[in-house]
């Protein structure tokens, strides 16, 4: 449901962003998909370009772009840091950059598949090396230290590695989509979009939905929440800014304090290796041996 841009220009890689013009359509993505895109999109409609040798001003500067048009852009799938981004590279074409309400994309794809339900799985203290509340009495002496009073989360392995779950709500990415929001005095709260992660409330936090986070914070009064602009999808700033909390613009606190290991985890990190090493010395053996014919990369 959410591969937007499979469904627009055929494109199946991992990252990447299009432009659609009235007259002009255009792809962007890095060099892994270099090849991939040009193979994929219909270049009767579609150009490709990668990243970071090509550039999108450089592509709209080659537009006849009218006095003040305006480019539209889904402000939840995109950062607050990545809008400014593409607001001054459209800027300095001579366009307006705005959010629209609803993706535009998702109004023409009618049968856009459902995400699933969420099925939320632990992982055990003797595997992270620390439990939830250990990570929590943490995160609130780096507020403390600040000092703020609360943090939102928004990069979701950030929230997954703070609450010890994962999810398999994407392919071959062991993650549950969802959002966090801590308080020192009020707690954890849970945020995901559609009541999917019901099974965890009351197991040391919250579960509330998305659509509530104005309510939660403004509950805080004016307390400094810590939100990370590189993460905090633009759409959500407005929902901070009228709450009447007081942003402080900072980096992902937890991405900092997953950074350094526990020995459980180094223990993890080493077990997963040596089983990696046998699989891949046995295809080796296997590739080395002639059996491995006709195949492709």
């Amino acid at each position: 449901g959410d591969e937007r841009l499979a469904f627009i220009a055929g494109f199946t890689g991992s990252a990447g962003f299009a432009v659609v013009t009235a007259d002009h359509a255009a792809l962007f993505s890095d060099g892994r998909y270099s090849l991939q895109m040009a193979a994929q999109i219909d270049p009767a409609y579609w150009q490709s370009f990668t990243l970071p040798d090509d550039r999108l001003e450089a592509w709209l500067a080659g537009l006849d772009i009218p006095a003040a048009a305006r480019f539209g852009i889904d402000g939840r799938l995109v950062t607050i840091d990545g809008f400014q981004r593409f607001e001054r590279a459209i800027l300095d074409a001579g366009g307006q950059l705005t959010g629209h309400p609803s993706n535009l994309i998702d109004q023409i794809w009618a049968d856009r598949p459902a995400l699933g339900p969420a099925t939320p799985w632990p992982i055990a203290e003797d595997v992270a090396g620390n439990s939830m509340a250990t990570k929590l009495a943490d995160l609130d002496a780096v507020l403390l230290a600040e000092p703020c009073d609360a943090v939102l989360l928004t990069r979701v392995d950030a929230v997954n590695w703070l609450i010890n779950h994962r999810g398999y709500d994407l392919a071959f990415t062991p993650v549950i989509l969802c959002f966090a929001v801590y308080h020192r005095q009020h707690g954890l709260y849970l945020l995901d979009e559609a009541d999917r992660l019901s099974a965890l409330d009351g197991l040391g936090l919250t579960v509330r939905p998305l659509a509530d986070l104005g309510a939660i914070l403004a509950a805080m009064g004016d307390s400094q929440l810590m939100i990370d602009p590189a993460s905090l999808p633009h759409d959500l700033l407005a929902v901070v800014s009228a709450s009447g909390v007081q942003a402080v613009r900072k980096a992902c606190p937890v991405t900092a304090m997953k950074a350094c290991k526990t020995d459980a985890e180094l223990a993890g990190f080493r077990a997963a290796h040596q089983r990696d090493g046998v699989a891949l010395v046995e295809f080796l053996a296997w590739f080395g041996s002639g059996a491995a014919t006709g195949l492709t990369e």
